[in-house]
């Protein structure tokens, strides 16, 4: 993670089309929105942080598969059930 200017970079080195993360590591840039606070990434990410800070380097959120991190750390903070996370596809964004 990168913070050039007044966005955040965020680095994903395996991607739908690069599944193998051999390929290039270019950041993919995540910018506040103060419009909306509710739907912002950046306020979301600092919220993670006041309320679970972090014990050093290593992955942002626990645990060894990353699906299974964010879907236990995205249902924590809106209070469902473990079998209740598939409500989160709705909430997706298409550009």
């Amino acid at each position: 993670m990168a913070l050039p200017y007044s966005a955040v970079g965020i680095v994903f080195h395996k991607s739908k089309a690069n599944q193998d993360g051999n390929g290039p590591k270019d950041p993919r840039h995540v910018y506040a929105n103060p419009l909306a606070p509710w739907s912002c990434c950046i306020t979301a990410l600092g919220l993670y942080w006041a309320f679970c800070p972090r014990q050093g380097p290593g992955p942002l959120l626990p645990g060894s598969l990353l699906q299974n991190r964010f879907r236990k750390t995205f249902a924590r903070a809106i209070g469902q059930q473990d079998n209740q996370t598939e409500s989160v596809l709705p909430l997706r964004v298409s550009w």
